[in-house]
């Protein structure tokens, strides 16, 4: 199982010239079957991005194609993995919502995560995969 990071869903949303169509590829394995999961933390942050783009009526939608990936498992966060991103923040000195993303990673048994955002290849034993 893999895990699926913001980028790949906001490249889809914004139709992005030069990752968009390899962040579709990855949906469509996922639509069809892939087994893959993602965190409330990342679809917040995917709204989140909507909404300081003034492009609030696109949440509704989006919020909707998430339901609808069968295959994609949306689980939440817990504070347990903001205390274990706390540990790793001095080590590792990468964004904190990338850090909390490892610890449900870690904690949830995942080392592939589908994303573009090379802050995940310094942290041992996760694997960035973005094809």
């Amino acid at each position: 199982m893999k895990f699926v990071d913001s980028n790949v869903f906001i490249y889809v949303l914004d139709r992005h010239p030069k990752f968009g169509s390899t962040a579709k590829g990855i949906l469509k394995r996922i639509g069809g079957g892939e087994e893959a999961a993602t965190s409330t933390l990342v679809i917040e942050e995917v709204c989140a991005y909507l909404v300081k783009g003034r492009r609030t009526e696109e949440i509704p939608s989006f919020v909707d194609a998430i339901r609808a990936y069968g295959f994609l498992l949306k689980s939440p966060y817990i504070f347990e993995d903001v205390v274990t991103a706390r540990e790793m923040f001095v080590k590792y000195k990468i964004d904190w919502n990338d850090l909390i993303i490892v610890a449900q990673m870690q904690r949830e048994g995942i080392e592939e995560i589908y994303s573009n955002d090379a802050d995940f290849d310094h942290v041992p034993g996760i694997k960035r995969i973005f094809e």
